[in-house]
């Protein structure tokens, strides 16, 4: 057979390569500018937020004073269609300030204004008329005053900017971060003080990844479990009968598009007691599908009797519908911000868990070792495998994984642009003409269409022929004999050619100020297997003598020497068949290197 000769005379042809070339200053300035796109957006929404907080806690520190309601109510604005918040809470008030009386209308800093007539009614039902309340007066300026603070909660909203912040400055930074050739530096990487710098690293990476775990729960929060708590609580409130006084499809434009929400009020009784309420559903956002909402609209005109359901213990909350909208899966999109928050976590604390324990090897050098040898060393670390005798390899990947991994980063990256590429679509086919969003958005459908033509390759890999690798030893040596056997399963006769070769790799990682860097090297690559016979590529057989100059196996805190088998099955018009199968290789034996240097 080719391969058993060219195997057993040593035919081994040695590349030697580096991986991890910088990009063209070209591809840097392409990149640099797509990413400003995210910096900006996330500086410009961060600074938004930001302000707003301040501007809410200032309040904070007024001094706080008696007043008097003279009068609150809801003024309602429903004629209004271009008002997305009709319900404004109104509240007039009088106070003294050193000796000077004042009038105010002013409840907070922020308008009052709600899309829900019972958020109004409850805050204006705080002040109630001819009542005594505190307000709070700038000394300053002491016609300003409020009746109440500002939510300190939205400071919680700027963790997702932060993530287009994060995306941005970071992208830039490794986009011109400046690399080192040198890898003296790589020897001094491996102390234990090292290893805890690199703990920096691994809280960076936790901050990170904790910022997308964050939005994606606020977001989850507001806009799935506590409307779904709202669905299940509502079970007993009473069935109540309510008249229809608005409605009308609200409409929300922003420069992706219009969606749009179904506003309605009407009025009941409880108790005796007249209220109005503004709920139709609790799943109160508004998303794309105008026709819908029409319909919805088309069942409550104005002046219809209807039924709604009444909370006993707060008779001024109320809602239409309990059901649940059938787009539901548009409020699920936080939970894949959620899984890479949670995911990323995980990994990389589990990652620095990983470093401290190489530091506690690098502290006591005698804890992980293997029992001396005959000479009085140690013979091999635990983690390398000692089994003698024929074993079956496991490759570092299946078809299945790999058709698994690359549905959910086609889901996660697809699912995040159709929400945007919907809002595209619903713009042209309504005659208007988004192209800066357009434009924005080309490049990231052009990833997904990648991302879902590799979920293909991987599917189509699935049926591929399988091969069963067997080594005589699961622990070879460096200087001696490897023989190597296949078999495979499945549709055989579509394998046209199949190559098995063996390679090994360089890493090593150094750090250069605060940055980490990793340089791979291939330094060795052998074909072992060629063939085109039908009955070899089945099941067959080599024997490989493995070069004595050459480094083993290593598994160090900051360089590894890797050896793995390659194999290739040619498939003509279909993804070929491409396995990698991990493989220790040991050092020559000390007494055979001693017993060379005699003679």
């Amino acid at each position: 057979m080719d391969g058993s000769q060219e195997g057993r005379s040593m035919g081994f042809t040695v590349a030697v390569g580096s991986s991890g070339k910088p990009a063209g200053v070209g591809g840097k300035i392409f990149l640099t500018l797509f990413l400003l796109v995210f910096l900006g957006m996330g500086l410009l929404f961060t600074g938004f937020l930001v302000r707003e907080v301040v501007r809410s806690a200032k309040t904070r520190f007024w001094p706080a004073i008696p007043c008097v309601v003279l009068e609150s109510g809801v003024v309602e604005h429903t004629d209004d269609r271009d008002n997305n918040s009709p319900y404004l809470c109104s509240v007039q008030y009088r106070y003294e300030w050193q000796g000077r009386s004042y009038t105010s209308s002013q409840v907070s800093l922020q308008t009052p204004a709600f899309s829900d007539y019972g958020k109004a009614a409850a805050l204006a039902g705080r002040f109630p008329s001819d009542r005594e309340a505190i307000c709070h007066v700038n000394p300053r300026q002491p016609d300003q005053s409020v009746l109440q603070h500002g939510s300190l909660w939205v400071a919680l909203v700027v963790f997702f900017p932060l993530i287009f912040v994060a995306i941005g400055a970071g992208g830039i930074y490794f986009t011109w971060r400046r690399g080192s050739s040198a890898k003296t530096a790589a020897v001094s990487s491996k102390t234990a003080a090292s290893l805890l710098k690199g703990r920096q690293g691994v809280g960076c990476l936790v901050g990170f990844f904790a910022i997308f775990f964050l939005a994606g729960s606020g977001f989850l929060y507001g806009m799935f479990l506590r409307p779904l708590h709202g669905v299940w609580r509502s079970r007993d409130w009473v069935q109540t009968p309510c008249v229809i006084e608005a409605s009308r499809v609200e409409v929300h434009s922003g420069d992706d598009g219009s969606t749009y929400k179904v506003a309605v009020l009407y009025a009941y009784e409880f108790n005796g007691q007249p209220h109005k309420s503004s709920r139709y559903q609790f799943f109160d956002y508004s998303s794309s599908g105008r026709s819908a909402k029409e319909r919805v609209i088309r069942d409550y005109p104005v002046g219809k009797r209807t039924v709604c359901l009444v909370n006993p213990d707060d008779p001024t909350q109320a809602v239409l519908s309990r059901g649940v909208p059938p787009d539901i899966w548009f409020v699920l999109l936080p939970l894949v911000f959620v899984a890479v928050g949670l995911g990323g976590m995980i990994f990389a604390l589990r990652h620095g868990r990983r470093e401290a324990d190489k530091v506690g090897l690098l502290r006591n050098p005698d804890r992980g070792r293997g029992s001396p040898g005959p000479l009085g060393r140690p013979a091999i670390s635990p983690a390398v495998p000692t089994e003698e005798g024929p074993v079956v390899l496991k490759p570092s990947s299946t078809p299945l994984k790999g058709f698994i991994g690359s549905v959910f980063i086609a889901a996660f990256w697809n699912g995040i642009v159709s929400v945007f590429l919907v809002h595209v679509v619903d713009e042209w086919s309504r005659g208007r003409h988004p192209w800066f969003l357009t434009l924005f958005l080309t490049p990231f459908v052009l990833v997904g269409v990648s991302l879902l033509g590799m979920v293909v390759v991987m599917f189509l890999k699935l049926f591929n022929p399988r091969v069963r690798l067997m080594i005589s030893s699961a622990t070879p040596v460096l200087g001696g004999e490897l023989q190597l056997g296949w078999v495979f399963t499945g549709a055989v006769s579509r394998l046209r050619e199949l190559t098995i070769s063996l390679e090994a790799r360089e890493e090593a990682r150094y750090r250069r100020g605060t940055s980490t860097y990793t340089d791979k090297e291939t330094f060795f690559q052998a074909r072992l297997v060629k063939t085109h016979d039908r009955g070899e590529i089945r099941v067959g057989k080599c024997l490989a003598v493995l070069p004595a100059d050459l480094v083993p196996s290593l598994d160090a805190p900051n360089n590894k020497i890797i050896w793995w088998l390659k194999v290739h099955g040619d498939i003509a018009r279909w993804p070929d068949v491409a396995d990698e199968f991990p493989l220790t290789v040991l050092p020559l034996p000390m007494n055979s290197t001693d017993d060379s240097g005699d003679a």
